[in-house]
């Protein structure tokens, strides 16, 4: 390695950290704006190309190559050293504007997370037909769920990866809350409807042993009132054979008797029917 060869080497870097000054100073960053809040952009740096070539400089001063004068290798080796300063200096304040972007980032987003949880409140199932308050609460959070998210997606790329996991962890919460409410809803509608369905089967189940009582009600009826017929033809019997006038009134009373009887149960075959 010679002087020359190293001073050309020392140029490259030289250009490399003049890159990363002018970066520095005329991109500055950019100012975005939210609802709640605003975040800024920087501009972070590949700086593996210049730490590459300072290693390499390094390398070619450790192989000791012969200057014409000592003055000139010491020039050349403060150059080395204040460009590398420099660009340590530069690194540091971009890694620092880039945690500072991060931070806001993450502070941006985890504030519109902070009202997105499900707060585990009973679950609803008052309106049968349009659905619970509860349910369409649910699922406003979860469409303002779905934004955070996809904002998020749009600017991690900006944050750090401690900032990331940080918001990644909180987004993933949220929708472990929301899924528990819809698991607690799905319960509780899955037992509502069992309730509904004993209720209905156990109503069927009255019905039919109200039918059931009622054949039977009907059939002694029907029995009775065969009894009361049958009464009747033999008082009417009775009646024709009579050898007395004391003897057939008192069997007519028996036919009218019988004959209310009979009314009586017709009437109440006709409830039963019914």
């Amino acid at each position: 390695m010679s002087a020359e060869e190293l001073l050309n080497l020392l140029s490259q870097f030289e250009a490399l950290v003049g890159e990363r000054r002018r970066g520095a100073l005329f991109n500055p960053g950019e100012i975005h704006f939210t609802a709640t809040n605003f975040t800024f952009s920087v501009r972070r740096n590949d700086w593996r190309p210049v730490w590459d070539k300072a290693r390499e400089v390094q390398g070619a001063f450790n192989a000791k190559p012969q200057f014409p004068t000592v003055t000139e290798r010491q020039e050349a080796w403060t150059r080395f050293n204040a460009l590398r300063d420099e660009a340590s200096q530069i690194a540091k304040e971009e890694r620092s504007d880039f945690e500072t972007m991060s931070s806001s980032h993450r502070d941006d987003l985890m504030g519109d997370l902070r009202y997105l949880e499900c707060d585990g409140t009973e679950i609803s199932l008052a309106d049968a037909v349009f659905g619970s308050m509860d349910a369409e609460g649910m699922k406003q959070l979860g469409a303002k769920l779905g934004v955070v998210s996809r904002r998020f997606s749009e600017v991690k790329h900006r944050m750090t990866r401690e900032h990331k996991q940080e918001v990644f962890d909180r987004i993933q919460e949220v929708r472990a809350s929301h899924d528990r409410f819809w698991g607690r809803r799905k319960q509780a509608m899955e037992r509502a409807r069992a309730e509904r369905d004993e209720r209905r089967a156990q109503f069927v189940d009255r019905v039919r042993a109200n039918i059931r009582g009622n054949y039977e009600r009907l059939a002694k009826a029907e029995a009775a009132e065969e009894r009361v017929r049958s009464n009747l033809r033999s008082n009417y019997e009775k009646l024709s054979d009579a050898r007395s006038e004391s003897f057939a009134e008192r069997v007519r009373s028996w036919i009218s008797e019988d004959e209310d009887r009979l009314e009586d149960i017709r009437r109440s075959i006709d409830r039963i029917r019914s």
